[in-house]
């Protein structure tokens, strides 16, 4: 069920037509990430990992 925007940005998209093509998606975060650690989901829960000083996105080890 979708929410009803009734702010400045319900205006842009009407005023451009483009409101049966784009949505408004809204992101925030339960936790702070550093660098050093990967956000993982593992089953209904997404939790911080500690991956060391690996940099890639995708961790081989897990």
């Amino acid at each position: 069920m979708a929410n009803l925007v009734c702010s400045s940005i319900r205006q842009l998209f009407l005023n451009h037509s483009v409101y049966e093509w784009f949505v408004v998606i809204l992101l925030h975060k339960h936790v702070d990430i550093r660098p050093t650690e990967r956000l993982v989901k593992y089953r209904y829960t997404s939790s911080p990992w500690e991956v060391g000083d690996a940099t890639n996105h995708v961790i081989d080890k897990y």
